[in-house]
């Protein structure tokens, strides 16, 4: 069948019996099957449900909301797509797809070298791999595979099925609705605080934070958090190291991976650390519960702080330091809140060097070592406090020079507490 220029033929798909060569003009297929090419550069309008078997090679146009089923590679022509339904199956796609409110199918493994500017709907267990460039309208995936190349995706994926991105893809955090495995290359996420929602598991590869992103999901990828950003999460959804020269937020849970970088880190709930915090660390709420070995850098806390490990610096603000089980001041210490014994034990540096330190207010019952001297005038460990209250008990001396057979320990400052002596320690005077 040739179709002459400008002229048109308008005949059920059924009844095609030939191929057709369509240099210029129209052939509209109404329903049924194709079995035959068409070629040229023509247009073909589908004006029924329509089965290809062959090669289409005009430019196609699904009319109102009929049906064209064909192999991705048997497209020969871009498409228009309105208001029907392109069902693509297994092959190559090397023409656009366009249409504002039509909607392709995925109905069987197909690779797309081309934009498809449909709603997308991946069916069954079928994948579609296309570039983040190439997807324009929102996709469909309950079950399927969503092999995604290098670009940017400006549309949501939704659905329990998996996205595999095979290079670096930016977008908007809340665009990925599915579980997405990042095959070693680099995912920026971007967004404010309603499209930087990320509700599903990222893994592998390296995440780029590059917007004000709120994680309720795992990340368990090399994160940076670029200057000026954020990232808020459980510190349990952290899966690897995490290079922060922004701002990290962590909303509850344990931290097992490192962090570093120039950023800071906010502890917005309750949290345990079991890795190395190389950030500044400001607990804002709930409470932070670590060694003060793995904080190395700057410590504001406003809220509480179950600290142990070795203290040589300050810590800032108006919250409560409470000692887990044993911690050790050195040089440098000084807390400008509250320190709260805690039931545990304050060594007071150990050394046998004489040092004073400053807390705002000393409270709570615990254990205290200190270093006296001998000398001339006696002299010992002290802690310079504006107030303080409970009990304050001295379980350990380490003493330099010869012991006088009297000296005394005293609570020099303004408050309510009450000094003891443990009955070990007592008994060794006795012993004297």
């Amino acid at each position: 069948i040739n179709i002459n220029n400008a002229k048109s033929l308008t005949i059920d798909a059924d009844n095609v019996g030939g191929q057709v060569s369509n240099a210029s003009g129209t052939l509209n297929l109404g329903a049924g099957t194709l079995g035959v090419n068409v070629t040229g550069a023509g247009n073909t309008n589908i004006i029924g449900d329509v089965l290809s078997n062959n090669l289409i090679e005009n430019a196609i146009t699904i009319t109102g909301n009929y049906a064209l089923t064909i192999g991705a590679s048997n497209v020969g022509g871009a498409v228009t797509n309105n208001a029907g339904t392109l069902n693509l199956l297994a092959g190559t796609l090397n023409n656009n797809v366009i249409g504002a409110n039509g909607t392709t199918y995925i109905k069987g493994d197909v690779t797309s070298n081309n934009l498809i500017s449909n709603s997308i709907v991946i069916v069954d267990t079928n994948s579609l791999s296309i570039s983040a460039d190439n997807v324009g309208g929102t996709v469909s995936n309950n079950a399927g595979i969503l092999n995604l190349g290098a670009g940017t995706l400006s549309y949501a994926i939704s659905g329990n099925g998996s996205t595999v991105t095979t290079g670096d893809v930016i977008t908007n955090a809340v665009n990925l609705g599915n579980v997405v495995t990042n095959t070693g290359n680099t995912l920026t996420l971007m967004g404010d605080n309603t499209t930087g929602v990320l509700s599903k598991e990222i893994t592998g590869g390296n995440v780029t934070v590059d917007g004000i992103i709120n994680s309720s999901a795992l990340i368990n990828a090399l994160i940076d958090i670029n200057s000026g950003k954020s990232l808020t999460i459980d510190a349990g959804n952290i899966g690897d190291i995490v290079t922060n020269s922004g701002d990290l937020y962590l909303t509850s849970g344990t931290l097992g991976v490192n962090v570093t970088g120039e950023g800071s880190t906010t502890i917005q709930g309750v949290v345990t650390n079991g890795a190395t915090i190389d950030n500044i660390v400001i607990i804002s709420s709930g409470s932070l519960t670590s060694t003060v070995d793995s904080l190395t850098k700057a410590i504001t806390n406003n809220a509480v702080f179950y600290a142990s490990g070795t203290l040589d610096k300050a810590i800032s603000g108006t919250g409560t330091t409470k000692v887990n089980s044993t911690l050790t001041l050195r040089d440098g210490a000084s807390i400008a809140g509250t320190l709260d014994l805690n039931q545990g034990t304050a060594i007071m540096n150990g050394d046998g060097v004489i040092t004073e330190y400053v807390v705002n207010e000393l409270i709570g019952g615990g254990n205290i070592q200190i270093d006296i001297n001998y000398g001339t005038t006696v002299t010992a460990d002290s802690i310079t406090s504006t107030t303080s209250s409970g009990i304050v008990t001295i379980d350990s001396i380490i003493e330099t020079g010869t012991r006088p057979e009297t000296f005394e320990v005293r609570i020099l400052n303004g408050g309510s507490a009450t000094l003891a002596i443990t009955e070990a320690l007592r008994n060794s005077f006795y012993d004297m």
